[in-house]
């Protein structure tokens, strides 16, 4: 029927709701489907360090033998003011609700204006406002081919300047530009030094 059952995971800290779900016994899986409802249909971490980390997700399989869950059909994750696209748009949740180091992932920061995109992005996430990754940016100055910058440490830094944004966080991503990279800002500026994205 419609039901829709709340499923909670203590062993990895999360929880969910699901339409159905399946026990595979041979397989030692359980098999879950998430609602139609849009509003339903995502995973949310319990872990109490992690300030209610939830994601959009068309499904997820918990393997009982080594105790992790896949989840799949994940659009993105979002990650301070940051969304992360994980490769292959699933993830993998151990116990205390560690998800496992995504490789390959896009992630796409919204600032004030405009939108940046990280590709090739590797990064932990630990929570909603604590990840760690490194990526490549492709930026393009005004009649110049795009060049790569590889950002070294992409992080989330809490807002402490504006007061009405207490305990909201932005992303952050510094590269180190070699000079033997011939990085140029424009055709007659050539660049080195420290990149900085926020």
């Amino acid at each position: 029927g419609d039901q829709n059952i709340p499923i909670v995971l203590p062993y990895n800290q999360y929880k969910t709701v699901a339409s159905e779900y399946y026990w595979l016994m041979n397989d030692q899986l359980i098999n879950i489907r998430m609602p139609e409802d849009e509003n339903l249909s995502y995973f949310e971490s319990t872990h109490p360090d992690q300030d209610g980390l939830k994601f959009p997700a068309s499904g997820g399989v918990v393997d009982l033998a080594n105790n992790t869950i896949k989840i799949d059909g994940i659009p993105y994750i979002t990650v301070a003011d940051a969304k992360v696209r994980p490769p292959d748009t699933q993830v993998f949740i151990e116990g205390n609700a560690d998800i496992r180091k995504l490789e390959g992932a896009l992630m796409v920061m919204d600032t004030a204006n405009e939108y940046h995109k990280i590709y090739k992005l590797d990064i932990k996430i630990r929570g909603l406002n604590d990840f760690e990754g490194s990526g490549e940016y492709r930026y393009k100055g005004k009649g110049m081919k795009k060049q790569k910058i590889k950002y070294d440490l992409i992080v989330p830094v809490e807002d402490t300047e504006n007061k009405e944004n207490k305990g909201k966080f932005y992303t952050t991503a510094t590269a180190d530009i070699k000079e033997r990279k011939g990085f140029k800002l424009s055709n007659n500026i050539n660049y080195k030094g420290k990149a900085i994205l926020d």
